[in-house]
């Protein structure tokens, strides 16, 4: 079971580089977790309990307004952001498919990174090509009716 599960972390491009221990190690420090399509995995507003990797099936994300973000698919790492700022989940995240996460617990994750640095920079690559993904949906998004910056 283990090494189903580390196999799929290896074939994800954030987790690719990983050594195989490593890899072992957050399957070893997770629970692996299904959720029927539909289903809430993380609510806006909720304290940031856990951080999701998606094993396979795909996540709907959105923020305040019903603001769409990107799918999550296998992978994908959500709940990173609130459990580093230690600050409230900033939108819901619910199953698009039947899903299944290796969730880690917040305090599990953050020895993990803080343990592992292969995985610290992995997670800040993940991190810094959403953080480059969002820019360029803000500057090709219209500006807005009223005349302000978006």
């Amino acid at each position: 079971m283990y090494e189903d599960e580390v196999g799929r972390l290896q074939a994800t491009p954030m987790l690719r580089g990983l050594e195989p221990a490593h890899l072992k190690l957050l399957v070893l420090g997770g629970m692996r977790t299904r959720y029927a399509p539909g289903e809430a995995v993380i609510r806006e507003g909720e304290p940031a309990e856990a951080v999701h990797v998606v094993l396979s099936g795909e996540a709907s994300a959105r923020s305040r307004g019903g603001v769409p973000f990107p799918p999550f698919g296998p992978g994908s790492i959500f709940g990173d952001v609130s459990v580093f700022l230690d600050r409230p989940y900033r939108m819901s995240v619910e199953a698009a498919t039947v899903l299944v996460t290796l969730r880690l617990d917040k305090a599990t994750f953050v020895e993990l990174v803080s343990q592992m640095p292969d995985l610290a920079l992995a997670v800040i690559r993940d991190l810094a090509g959403r953080l480059h993904d969002l820019r360029d949906r803000v500057e090709a998004a219209p500006p807005a009716q009223d005349g302000t910056a978006r």
